[in-house]
């Protein structure tokens, strides 16, 4: 992951996830500037958004529609690789009283992204089950859905005097710390609504796929093979991978520790169009998320992943 030569340094923004846990085992591995890389922690995705609109980042890993969403409003960026699959947990409040589905009618639930997959998930989840689905803004609704950063959402529900919080769909390590301190309890994975969904992927602005081919070659293949290692490893092992990475060990009973093998191997990193297509067409027409047209042009830039 060496360079022959001094490039322009390129700021990826990232989140202290699971989700993004194969950069955490990437930069364990690396050289100090590997390849005129700087991932930027960030504490929730809407600012990642923002500081690439802003140019404070070249790249970011997003969730799909969010980064596509920002395509389609003129930002000249591309999704290079999907870097993991199923990435969110929902979980009931416990003090809130919600028990089984149907405790959730009249509530919020918490989402990370309302520009993700899991939320379009979610969405589809409890529209089948018969709920009214809104968000901030509209009054009409059986369940509602609220963006916050996933690190805030227990003080938010811990605060949560008028029991309007029902529950949250969060990212590790943040679904198993709510589950231990009692805040939560678990009802499902998101993987079980759709196996090996995508979730977060890696965009980066089209100059710095021009300019610095190089450097992203270095930086996918360094991302593809941590994901072969995390998907290799032991249970003690992943969890000290997750401990280095976000100060926390998930455990055997971690829907992603489960799943590692097929969550975080190389071979789902290679985009897929007519998955973005699908995803999009729904967030579009049935959750009214986002504009799309069935454009994608060059959105999805393929021949950076070696498994492609």
């Amino acid at each position: 992951m060496t360079r022959d030569r001094v490039v322009e340094l390129i700021r990826i923004g990232y989140m202290k996830i699971a989700d993004h846990l194969a950069l955490g085992v990437a930069e364990q591995g690396a050289p100090d500037g590997q390849a005129g890389i700087e991932p930027v922690p960030v504490r929730s995705f809407r600012r990642m958004e923002e500081d690439l609109v802003d140019r404070e980042l070249q790249g970011a890993f997003l969730p799909l529609p969010a980064a596509f969403d920002l395509y389609s409003r003129g930002e000249d960026i591309r999704v290079v690789l999907f870097l993991n699959r199923e990435g969110g947990s929902l979980l009931q409040k416990r003090a809130a009283g919600v028990s089984g589905l149907e405790g959730f009618r009249g509530k919020t639930i918490l989402v990370s992204s309302l520009l993700s997959v899991e939320c379009m998930l979610l969405h589809r989840f409890l529209i089948t089950a018969g709920f009214t689905v809104g968000r901030q803004g509209r009054e009409s609704f059986d369940v509602r859905l609220v963006e916050i950063s996933p690190g805030l959402m227990q003080e938010v529900a811990e605060h949560d005097s008028e029991g309007d919080v029902g529950g949250f769909l969060m990212p590790e390590p943040w679904a198993s710390l709510a589950v231990e301190r009692g805040v939560g309890d678990f009802v499902c994975h998101t993987g079980a609504l759709w196996a090996c969904h995508p979730s977060s992927v890696l965009v980066l602005d089209r100059s710095v796929l021009e300019k610095e081919s190089r450097a992203v070659r270095a930086f996918t293949a360094a991302l593809e093979k941590a994901g072969d290692v995390i998907s290799r490893s032991s249970e003690n092992e992943f969890a000290g991978y997750t401990n280095a990475f976000f100060g926390r060990k998930l455990d055997s009973g971690s829907p992603v520790t489960r799943e590692r093998n097929r969550i975080f191997s190389p071979s789902m990193f290679p985009p897929d169009t007519e998955a973005i297509r699908g995803i999009m067409d729904y967030m579009a027409n049935r959750m009214e998320m986002t504009l799309y047209r069935g454009e994608m042009e060059d959105f999805v830039q393929t021949g950076w992943c070696a498994q492609h």
